[in-house]
């Protein structure tokens, strides 16, 4: 199935919702600090990843699992470079906001 049609587990709407705001704070963010992008602060990971990710909106939305399909990479990788001193808060904030 492709799309969000499919919501079967309790608790799906929810974690969509903190899952939007946590990537409007992301965007929001002007310190390396307030930067979350970990599995374990996403919402609908830790109602999914247990399970592959299968009945997750975002996997069920792209074909894939592991937000795969996402551009989640490269913020994570813009993230990682912040954190590191490679990269700048605007660079990040830029791959963020694709992301939402």
């Amino acid at each position: 199935m492709n799309g969000i049609g499919a919501v079967s587990k309790e608790g799906t709407i929810e974690a969509i919702s903190d899952s939007i705001a946590r990537w409007t704070w992301n965007c929001l963010a002007y310190h390396p600090a307030q930067i979350d992008i970990a599995t374990s602060g996403c919402a609908l990971c830790v109602l999914f990843r247990d399970d592959r990710c299968i009945e997750c909106p975002v996997a069920l939305h792209t074909g894939q699992n592991g937000c795969k399909g996402t551009n989640h990479r490269k913020v994570y990788d813009a993230a990682i470079a912040v954190e590191q001193g490679r990269g700048s808060m605007q660079e990040f904030t830029r791959e963020a906001r694709q992301y939402t």
